[in-house]
């Protein structure tokens, strides 16, 4: 009825995978390797350049094909946003001195923080972060169940807990009403900490949080929706509080070096302020 004879059949039965056949099994290996490695959140972006440094030189629609083929794919949150019904001012409270300049001389100079949310199924969890400019690193972080100034304050008192009161310190946030209420602000001034707040409406101002938080939705919240807080929690806190991701991926070290350089340069300084305060007193000064 196809018009194949049976010895073609039997041929084709018998025949060995092409070479095309048998590198596209190899790749789908080290595909599958990554994709694990990243708790399946990875898609083609991140996984093709580990898929070239494996020294499989294949193109990204090839490995697309055998990603898709495969059934492997990325997760791609889910945007349910709430709605924060405090009031805000009608005009800035105090102007936006650090105007997108994300760099710091020293650690404890600039601390941008914000606050993002993740839906369970008891509802929203809200989680709040302080990341220090200098170290490029979570320094403070808290999360509650509600949407109020206690979650603010919370990460804000975990930092001062651990590192004290800073001096010539800049907190930069967005004009939320956790962060331009009396409470919060009444914290800042007793702290003696300088206010900084975004422009209304330019996201970019807070560039570097917005960074952060839509790399650890991507990555670290899982695609079925948590049945109970504690499910977010315990995926986000070790994300949170560790220098570096899992992955090898390129784009996640780049944008991370500078940060473990700075934390140690900053280690180095203060382990040889402490050597020399050690000489000075066994000599007697």
């Amino acid at each position: 009825m196809l018009g194949v004879s049976l010895n073609g059949c039997y041929e084709w039965l018998e025949r060995k995978p092409s070479q095309r056949k048998q590198l596209d099994r190899l790749v789908l290996q080290e595909i599958r390797v990554d994709h694990e490695r990243s708790d399946k959140t990875y898609g083609i972006r991140p996984i093709w350049p580990d898929v070239r440094d494996a020294s499989f030189l294949v193109g990204r629609e090839r490995v697309a094909r055998i990603m898709r083929e495969a059934g492997i794919a990325g997760h791609t949150p889910k945007r349910r946003l709430p709605t924060d019904r405090g009031q805000r001012p009608a005009h800035p409270l105090v102007p936006n001195t650090l105007d997108r300049d994300f760099t710091a001389p020293a650690t404890n100079r600039k601390w941008v923080v914000d606050f993002t949310y993740v839906w369970t199924k008891e509802g929203w969890l809200y989680v709040a972060t302080v990341l220090d400019l200098f170290s490029r690193r979570i320094v403070g972080w808290s999360m509650q169940s509600t949407m109020s100034a206690e979650l603010v304050m919370s990460d804000l008192g975990m930092v001062i807990w651990h590192r004290g009161v800073p001096d010539q310190l800049i907190h930069h946030s967005d004009q939320g009403s956790q962060y331009t209420g009396a409470a919060f602000q009444k914290m800042l001034t007793d702290l003696g900490i300088e206010c900084c707040l975004c422009r209304r409406g330019e996201c970019h101002d807070n560039a570097m949080m917005e960074s952060f938080y839509g790399t650890m939705m991507q990555e670290r919240q899982c695609s079925n929706i948590p049945k109970v807080f504690t499910c977010p929690i315990d995926g986000i806190r070790p994300w949170v509080t560790k220098a570096l991701p899992r992955s090898k991926n390129r784009c996640h070290v780049l944008n991370w070096v500078s940060g473990i350089l700075g934390v140690c340069r900053f280690r180095q300084e203060h382990c040889l302020k402490r050597k020399v305060l050690l000489v000075v007193v066994r000599i007697g000064f």
